[in-house]
C-alpha cells in the first residue's frame, strides 16, 4: 500500500473507530485473534470481580474499595477489546499497552495507560506553553479530570439529581501533583521504590474515581 492510499486508509477508519487521533495509527498493530483472547480474559476477569465485590463486599466501605481498583483495568480492557472487535481493522491497536509492567508513575502514565485519550490529549495540549512541561502536564490532567466528570459525574447528577463533581477532578489533580513529584525527584530512586511509588499513587486515592457514580454502573453499593 503506497502513502496516499494509507492515507485513505487512515481516514475511513479513523470515522468508523473508537480512536479520537490519527497519532493512534502509527502504534503497533495487533491480530484479530490477540484481540479475542484479550477480550475472553478481561471480560470474565471484570465479570469474576463484579461478582464476588456484590457477593462479599457490597456495600462497600471506601476502604474495600482499595481491593477493587483493578476492576478499572479489566473494565477498560475490556471495552477496548469490544472496541477493536466492533471496529477491526489492520490499523487496530489496544488501548493500554503494559500497565501492570510500568516501571515508573511517569511511564504509566505517559506510555502504558489508555494510549488512545494519550494521543488525543497530545493533540489538543501540544501548543500549551512550549518548554513548560508543568503547564502542559496540569492542562492534560484538568482535562483528564474534566472528560472523566462528564463522562460519569454528570450522567448520575442527571438520574438521581445527587452531585458527585469534583471527585474525578480530584483524582487527576493528585496524579498530576503525584507525577510532578515523580519526575523531579522520585526518578532517582532505586526501580522497585520507583514501583511501589507508582501503586501507591493511583490507588490510595482511588475512592476518589470509583465513586458512587461509578460504583453504581458497576452495579455496587457503598456505604
Amino acid at each position: 500500500m503506497n502513502a496516499p492510499e494509507k492515507r485513505r486508509s487512515q481516514k475511513s477508519a479513523f470515522i468508523f473507530s473508537p480512536y479520537l487521533s490519527f497519532r493512534s495509527f502509527s502504534h503497533r498493530p495487533i491480530p484479530v485473534s490477540t484481540v479475542l483472547i484479550k477480550l475472553i480474559i478481561f471480560s470474565s476477569l471484570t465479570a469474576i470481580s463484579l461478582l464476588l465485590a456484590s457477593r462479599y463486599l457490597s456495600p462497600l466501605s471506601t476502604f474495600e474499595i482499595l481491593f477493587i481498583s483493578p476492576i478499572i483495568y479489566f473494565f477498560t480492557e475490556t471495552m477496548g477489546a469490544i472496541g477493536q472487535g466492533l471496529f477491526s481493522n489492520e490499523l487496530s491497536h489496544p488501548i493500554h499497552r503494559s500497565p501492570l509492567k510500568s516501571t515508573s508513575l511517569s511511564r504509566f502514565w505517559g506510555h502504558d495507560w489508555n494510549i488512545w485519550i494519550q494521543d488525543w490529549l497530545r493533540d489538543i495540549t501540544k501548543n500549551i506553553n512550549r518548554g513548560h512541561s508543568s503547564s502542559r502536564l496540569i492542562a492534560i490532567f484538568v482535562l483528564s479530570g474534566f472528560f472523566h466528570e462528564i463522562m460519569c459525574n454528570l450522567p448520575y447528577w442527571v438520574m438521581y439529581r445527587k452531585s458527585y463533581f469534583g471527585t474525578m477532578m480530584g483524582y487527576f489533580i493528585f496524579q498530576a501533583m503525584a507525577l510532578w513529584i515523580d519526575k523531579k525527584y522520585i526518578k532517582h530512586w532505586p526501580h522497585l521504590w520507583r514501583r511501589l511509588y507508582l501503586w501507591v499513587a493511583v490507588v490510595v486515592p482511588s475512592p476518589l474515581f470509583i465513586n458512587v457514580p461509578v460504583l453504581t454502573f458497576l452495579g455496587l453499593g457503598h456505604e
